[in-house]
């Protein structure tokens, strides 16, 4: 792969698409074509990963003139943020999904966060929900599980708290410091993979993991309350059967970047903890609340799984 021609853009935004909802992503480009920011200061990129039929946005594009679409043939939103990395230039990176609408001067205000914080390496602003259908008072406690964050406050940490939340994926900006230390990280090792997001699969964690990388090369990470988009939320993400699918994957990845950056006590992996855990879960709770928190433990025993798999295939290279 030839690298790309570098310009003297200010911002790169960068969106992955898979089989996008075509309402949902003419949204997320009008949205950027209202951006106060000046066209020449920033390029925009979607990255197509494996869309069937290939995506066709020749017209949807033609408004801005630093504006591309390219292919990624290997699917998965890592592999498809590494090549929108690869292919952009600028020293602030945006990503922006499919069902983000940004508000018009978002990028403009990604840009004063830049200077004004410059230890800053990974952050993130309030994602309002926009649902399609009013959704039912019981799934509200499960909202921050679908990257909605409305806060009144900036906050900015330097080295992880497990009492705060990180970065979410929502229009994240990324320094091309930390987005290109991420692709060498790729390259010497394959354990992301675990957390890939791909196809059906609602694993996660790739957010987090550039967040706690920026940190572990001493980067702080950060939310702010300037920025704002509002998240397209369709019916179906508001089921019990998706949140409770979320909520086991969810679980799952927090093991993974747990075992990989934090070293996690082994004995929550053991049969007699966790035999226990299932038995405080049965007895000390019911409805939704039970189901989730027996997704939550199913989650955790399933990362270990696959850290465990993936420990032992390393000592047998």
């Amino acid at each position: 792969m030839s690298d790309p021609v570098r310009h003297q853009f200010r911002v790169s935004v960068i969106i992955c698409a898979h089989q996008p909802d075509s309402q949902h992503l003419n949204r997320t480009l009008q949205a950027l074509r209202a951006q106060t920011l000046s066209r020449a200061e920033w390029e925009l990129l979607v990255v197509d990963n494996q869309s069937t039929p290939p995506l066709n946005l020749s017209d949807s594009l033609s408004w801005h003139p630093n504006a591309r679409c390219v292919p990624e043939e290997i699917l998965g939103l890592t592999p498809a943020r590494c090549c929108g990395i690869h292919h952009t230039s600028a020293e602030l990176i945006v990503f922006v999904d499919v069902d983000n609408v940004l508000h018009a001067d978002y990028l403009a205000k990604a840009l004063e966060i830049a200077s004004k914080h410059p230890k800053v390496g990974v952050w993130s602003g309030q994602a309002h929900p926009e649902f399609e259908e009013a959704p039912a008072d019981w799934t509200r406690p499960y909202w921050a599980m679908l990257a909605i964050r409305e806060f009144c406050q900036d906050s900015v940490m330097m080295t992880f708290d497990p009492t705060q939340s990180l970065p979410h994926g929502a229009g994240m900006c990324v320094r091309r410091e930390v987005a290109s230390a991420y692709i060498k990280e790729m390259a010497a090792t394959n354990w992301r993979l675990l957390l890939e997001r791909k196809g059906q699969s609602l694993m996660s964690g790739g957010d987090s993991d550039l967040a706690l990388l920026s940190m572990k090369l001493g980067w702080g990470v950060g939310h702010f309350t300037q920025l704002h988009l509002d998240h397209l939320i369709p019916r179906g993400r508001l089921t019990e059967p998706y949140l409770i699918r979320l909520k086991e994957a969810m679980a799952a990845s927090g093991v993974v970047l747990d075992y990989f950056y934090r070293e996690p006590t082994p004995a929550r992996s053991s049969f007699i903890w966790n035999f226990f855990r299932w038995m405080k879960i049965r007895i000390g709770s019911s409805g939704i609340e039970k189901r989730m928190r027996l997704a939550q433990l199913t989650g955790e025993l399933r990362g270990w799984c696959m850290v465990k798999s993936f420990a032992e295939q390393l000592h047998l290279a």
